[in-house]
């Protein structure tokens, strides 16, 4: 018989949320990831939870780039969010959950009142970093990627409102990585390619968690130019995806070689937010 070391329960479906309307339980919970926690506790694990879903989704329905059953929005769910446990360093090491992002919380960037509506399985870089990246739809169509970090919530990208140099996102349709304070994202793009870029959340020029200005970093696009004559058709990655300065993609190419690569290095673009230029 084997047996495992000893359990700590985090969070279960008799968990009370935070409710404006009325107290509310968890009905599903996945995607745990341990992150670094705040001052005067010793454990935190972020992790999507909700009062589970329903069919409002019709099955092969597209959203954005992707099948909804695909992407990297949980489209469906009642009250979704992405929460942080925290264990106290006190005697009693009583657990504390809050919502870094459900139907309370208001979007950064987002419009006046709106609130998030669906979200993704949150991305973190283990307990080296208290950084959660996630990607966010609101209430009012606010498609992003966003990271909350020691209690600020920002706004990373934006779906059709961060533009310069012809780049303009449209779609966000895996969970983001994390590596210490820089974000990797996948992102479809106006023209209908699609790209791996990355942030690095102290870049942010002026600090502003509504609208901050970013250097962004294009890890690899559908148009960059490969050792021979072969060209990119398809693009993809996942979470843990970025360590240091290199990051793990996997491609579809045009001479038929389907891989999983590795990509060392980044060009810089400067990236601003489209109603800041």
């Amino acid at each position: 018989m084997l047996t495992g070391g000893q359990t700590q329960l985090v969070a279960s479906t008799a968990t009370v949320l935070p409710d404006p309307k009325g107290p509310d339980t968890f009905g599903c919970l996945e995607d745990p990831q341990l992150v670094r926690p705040q001052d005067g506790f010793s454990t935190a694990v972020a992790f999507f939870g909700s009062d589970c879903g329903h069919s409002i989704e019709a099955k092969g329905r597209m959203f954005r780039t992707r099948h909804s059953q695909s992407h990297a929005l949980k489209v469906g769910q009642i009250h979704a969010g992405i929460w942080l446990a925290q264990r106290a360093v006190s005697a009693s090491g009583a657990w504390s959950i809050l919502p870094l992002a459900d139907k309370t919380i208001p979007v950064p960037g987002g419009t006046t009142g709106e609130t998030f509506f669906a979200l993704s399985a949150p991305g973190t870089a283990g307990a080296s970093s208290s950084v959660v990246g996630f990607i966010g739809l609101g209430n009012n169509g606010t498609l992003g990627v966003f990271a909350w970090s020691d209690g600020k919530l920002q706004v990373v990208a934006i779906a059709k409102r961060d533009g310069s140099c012809g780049l303009l996102f449209s779609d966000f349709p895996e969970p983001p990585s994390v590596h210490g304070s820089r974000i990797l994202f996948l992102a479809g793009l106006s023209d209908g390619s699609s790209g791996v870029f990355a942030v690095d959340l102290s870049s942010s020029e002026d600090g502003s968690w509504q609208l901050p200005r970013f250097t962004y970093q294009a890890i690899i696009t559908e148009d960059t130019k490969l050792d021979g004559d072969a060209t990119i058709d398809y693009l993809g990655f996942g979470r843990d995806a970025i360590y240091g300065d290199t990051s793990a993609v996997y491609m579809v190419l045009s001479n038929g070689t389907y891989g999983v690569f590795l990509v060392h290095g980044a060009a810089p673009i400067t990236h601003r937010h489209k109603d800041d230029m």
